[in-house]
């Protein structure tokens, strides 16, 4: 899961965090991607890491993106959880594929999108970057 930073006052922040069951060298390839964007990246070893961090410091992310499948908490339940708690920021998936049904669930948590393996890092980048400039929920 990557998560980029809520703005801070008037003046946005680059600081986030960063998950993903991807094995180490994705997991690697983009946390450079998105640290070369100018974004600081914090890594979060699964699900219930990631749910941990971003609700600990809930106001300072604006944009979250999570594997679907992952260790200790999946990205369904951790977009769940983050909906209960009133997550600000928006919400990405990462998926191979998705079934129908996954999609429709993810759709009813208002995600703001999935982004298909293999990624592309440019695409990544472009869909980060739009959604870091909307404003939070």
């Amino acid at each position: 899961m990557l998560v980029a930073p809520a703005r801070c006052g008037k003046q946005r922040s680059r600081s986030g965090l960063c998950n993903s069951r991807a094995n180490p060298s994705i997991r690697r390839l983009l946390f450079d991607a998105l640290s070369g964007a100018g974004y600081h990246v914090e890594l979060a070893s699964d699900g219930m890491e990631a749910l941990t961090k971003a609700v600990e410091w809930i106001s300072r992310f604006q944009l979250l993106i999570t594997d679907h499948r992952m260790p200790r908490l999946d990205g369904l339940s951790l977009v769940r959880h983050l909906r209960e708690v009133d997550f600000p920021g928006r919400i990405l998936v990462r998926a191979g594929t998705l079934g129908n049904h996954t999609a429709e669930l993810y759709r009813h948590l208002h995600i703001d999108g999935v982004i298909h393996k293999p990624i592309q890092i440019a695409d990544l980048l472009g869909t980060v970057n739009a959604l870091a400039a909307l404003p939070l929920r």
